[in-house]
């Protein structure tokens, strides 16, 4: 059996500070309740696009992408009717019918935060941004928080008219005129004006029931939200505030509330029909970086890294008076580390022990460390190692000259990786049960990870993994 109403009006959480029903949820309650089809409409946003998609398509329901867009007020632009004042933009409903309409409102929704805007100001769209751009979507007024709206609430009717005539040379038979019945004064003063309007001119009535909350039972949760989100008192009377009616009300509800205007009901449906689309999951799209002088990305960062060095070391590690020499002989030193260990940085103290960021952190060839306060970073250390991979023999290098050779691949690996353990903790670990050591071998190389066992440990870092090579060993994980 065919609908008789489809919400055209919902904002999930995604509504930020506005929205209170978090996507599985609400796609949930819809399908206890055998709805078909519902459109997304969250404010300024399409952040829940991919889950809408995703969520009601897997519940057999037809998920309907559309966005609440600010319009911007003209008489912004107008010094004697705004007399300096910051003017809050009317509201826009667009709906997604098919991929082109997908693809307008992706730039629509970009000319809105990165183009328009000016400060203190709320991401808008002109007027003229959609006479330009408007192919594949279905326009909504906006009711009584729409231009024509506010124009009828301030007794400007001829310019209501004249905006309702510009969006209809704009959307063409795309443009339905939007009715609500929340229960608002505002409604009662305007929806006379709107349908004589609709029958003046031709346009289709539609009726909507903005949703913000699942049931009656939310509102007073929801208001509270709204407060936090304003810095208001709930027992301020002067602010914003919805209506219990702004919940997600069921067929039967609109129905009876509609039940003189049949065809806006029927409007929902037909409008349901005419959009199809679904955000399908894509692969990411990465900008092409193109590197000067010919030089691939890999050597381009590492003449940024090396150039970024250098001003490090002039800002924190020379100091006044180090001669040529002594500055050669220090930066030998890393340089030496950074060409057996390509992607690591290891900075360690002599004289102070370097605790490590306690979450797990991913970083292409960079360990964190909290730097102690007022120490100068020290670049020669005991705990300084080589690690020199060649086919299945690795050699390993410490302070006291000790060395491991094994042509047995996951013993020495797991050796070099307990002495690194040893080296980021500065704690001996020659016990197997302090820490678990796995190995995974690849077609590349093998992935060493050690995730330590004592408390003491657990405290400064979760896990270290590290990638061995067959030209190099470095750290890409910790």
């Amino acid at each position: 059996m065919e609908p008789k109403f489809i919400h055209l009006r919902v904002h999930t959480a995604y509504s930020l500070s506005e929205g209170a029903m978090k996507v599985p949820a609400l796609v949930k309650k819809l399908t206890e309740n055998h709805v078909p089809a519902f459109a997304m409409t969250d404010t300024a946003n399409m952040f829940g696009g991919k889950a809408v998609s995703k969520f009601a398509t897997e519940a057999g329901i037809k998920p309907i992408l559309g966005c609440q867009f600010y319009l911007r007020n003209p008489d912004s632009d107008d010094v004697l009717k705004s007399k300096g004042r910051l003017i809050d933009p009317d509201k826009i409903v667009l709906l997604v019918m098919n991929e082109t309409g997908y693809m307008t409102i992706m730039h629509l929704m970009k000319l809105s935060y990165l183009d328009n805007p000016t400060p203190a100001e709320k991401p808008y769209l002109k007027m003229s941004d959609l006479e330009a751009s408007n192919e594949g979507l279905i326009a909504l007024t906006g009711g009584v928080e729409g231009p024509i709206g506010r124009l009828l609430l301030e007794n400007r009717p001829k310019e209501a008219e004249e905006t309702l005539l510009k969006l209809k040379d704009i959307f063409g038979d795309r443009l339905y005129l939007e009715l609500s019945r929340i229960g608002i004064e505002a409604e009662r003063q305007t929806e006379d004006k709107f349908i004589d309007l609709a029958y003046r001119h031709n346009i289709p009535l539609v009726a909507t029931n903005e949703a913000f909350f699942f049931d009656a039972d939310m509102y007073e949760a929801h208001d509270a939200l709204v407060c936090i989100a304003a810095g208001e008192y709930v027992s301020n009377e002067n602010r914003r505030k919805f209506s219990v009616n702004n919940r997600l009300r069921s067929e039967e509800e609109m129905v009876e509330a509609f039940k003189d205007l049949p065809e806006a009901l029927q409007n929902t449906v037909i409008i349901a029909k005419r959009c199809n689309y679904i955000s399908t999951k894509v692969q990411p799209l990465l900008p092409i970086f193109i590197c000067p002088d010919g030089l691939t990305q890999d050597e381009y960062i590492d003449q940024q890294a090396r150039q970024g060095l250098q001003g490090r070391m002039e800002r924190h590690v020379y100091f006044e008076g180090m001669t040529p020499e002594q500055k050669k002989t220090v930066l030998n030193k890393i340089s030496t580390a950074a060409a057996a260990l390509p992607s690591m940085t290891c900075d360690f103290t002599q004289t102070k022990k370097v605790s490590l960021v306690k979450e797990t952190m991913t970083s292409q060839g960079k360990m964190y460390y909290k730097k102690p306060d007022k120490l100068r970073w020290e670049y020669t250390s005991p705990y300084t190692y080589t690690f020199i991979f060649n086919g299945t023999k690795v050699s390993v290098k410490n302070s006291k000259k000790k060395s491991v050779i094994d042509t047995q691949s996951n013993k020495v690996f797991k050796e070099v990786a307990r002495i690194m353990m040893n080296t980021v903790t500065g704690k001996a670990l020659n016990n197997p049960a302090d820490f678990k050591t796995d190995v995974a071998e690849g077609s590349s190389g093998w992935l060493v990870t050690l995730i330590p066992k004592r408390k003491d440990m657990k405290s400064m870092f979760n896990k270290i993994i590290i990638t061995f090579r067959k030209t190099d060993c470095m750290v890409t994980e910790i």
